[in-house]
Parts: structure tokens; sequence; C-alpha cells
């Protein structure tokens, strides 16, 4: 049994969370979270590793991408439970892959996965609902509701002469307004383009919309698909 690991230049980045926050000492809170996941996002995207383990232990492979990375991992104790006298073994070799692309493929192969919890990434099994990380946020989008005048201009129609002789008529025709978009529409795009399959894998991951308001009960991340979404959508009317 052996191991080696190279690592490449990390790049690492941090981004404070934006917006206002619905309580001060809540909003700092929610700020040093996301600035964390964030850290946490930026290497596991950036750093580059490669990696050569034969039959080796996954404990010994998490503490070695631990100690590379300088990121917390923990295995949930629902692994240990399932596997007491399993080592579960990790027989690899990429090269010059990212952080993020090389621990899935070691998780991938006992289906488990990793997910930000305080601080930590939790080793745990590939079908955990992960309802904790669910986070329920409104989405004012009455404006893509309404109905928005269009103002190019009237269309001018030239009318030629009629049998009284009289000429140089014209006929002004306003433009049909823009259409607002239905409820069922903006739900519908949401469900389609942010979140992959998680609206269909887990029951509590939902987008209803009344009177204007979308409530939507998603991770973060994916709250953020839905924010550039919406974002496009507005461009486009």
């Amino acid at each position: 049994m052996h191991h080696t690991v190279r690592v490449g230049t990390a790049l690492l980045a941090a981004f404070a969370l934006s917006g206002p926050a619905v309580a001060r000492a809540q909003g700092r809170e929610d700020a040093a979270r996301d600035t964390r996941r964030q850290e946490i996002v930026a290497k596991l995207d950036s750093m580059k590793v490669s990696l050569d383990f034969e039959k080796t232990p996954l404990v010994e492979v998490i503490d070695f991408v631990r100690s590379l990375s300088d990121i917390n991992f923990v295995i949930d104790k629902r692994v240990r439970d399932a596997h007491p006298d399993d080592p579960l073994e990790i027989t690899l070799k990429v090269d010059n892959l990212s952080l993020r692309s090389a621990l899935k493929l070691v998780l991938s192969m006992h289906d488990l996965t990793a997910k930000y919890k305080e601080g930590v990434l939790l080793v745990v099994p590939k079908d955990d609902a992960s309802d904790e990380d669910l986070v329920t946020r409104l989405y004012d989008v009455r404006d893509l509701l309404m109905s928005l005048p269009d103002f190019p201009g009237p269309d001018i129609e030239l009318k030629p002469p009629d049998d009284s002789g009289n000429t140089g008529t014209t006929g002004l025709s306003e433009p049909p307004p823009t259409p607002p978009m239905e409820p069922d529409f903006i739900v519908e795009m949401i469900q389609k383009n942010t979140g992959g399959d998680s609206w269909e894998k887990n029951p509590k991951c939902t987008a209803t919309l009344n009177n204007g308001l979308l409530v939507v009960c998603q991770s973060p991340e994916i709250h953020k698909e839905i924010l550039k979404l919406l974002s496009m959508l507005r461009s486009n009317r």
C-alpha cells in the first residue's frame, strides 16, 4: 500500500455576502458563514492536485486532503456506522485535476459525497437529503407579472386618396403592450434551469408563487442560481 500526493498552486478567493439583512446581528453571522463557504468553494475549484492512492483507507485519504488543502473534513457518523469493519479503500491515480473533481472521484467510489456545514466539509452518504442545508427565501417578482407598455411610438400608415379627393390621410395605431409573464411560467423556468434534479429528488425543495411573491426552499447555492435567472428574465423584458 502506498500513496503519494503532488499539489499545484492554489488560488484562494473570498467573497463577502452582499444584500440587506433582515436583522443586523443575523446579517453579520450569515455573512461570516457565507464568506467561509465561498473560501472553501474557491479553493475546491482553483487548487490543482495529482493523486496516487492504492488500496488506501478513506480516513487516510481524507487526512492527506485535509493537510494539503487546509480544509476541515469530518466523516459523518452514519458513514462509520454503515461500514464498521470496512476501511473503504481508495485506489485512484489522477494528474493535475481540480480538488473538487478529485474529491468527487474519491468519494463516489463508495457512494459518498461532501457537503458544507458549519465551516467544514462533511462526508455523508450520497443519498443524504441534506434538509438542514435548505433555506427559505422570498423574491418579489411583481414586476415580471406586470404588463409593461411599449413606447417606440405609434405605427403610421399612409393612405391613398379616397373617392372624395381627400389626400394625405394617415391612420394611427398603438402597438400592443408587452404581455406579462404567467406565474406558472416563472416557476417552471426556475425549476428547469436551476438546481438540477434536486427539485425531484428532495420533496422539500419547493417553489411557489402567490400575489407576486416567489417563495423558494432550496440550498444557498441554488438561491444564487435563481437570482441570476431572475436577473436574466428582467433584462429580456
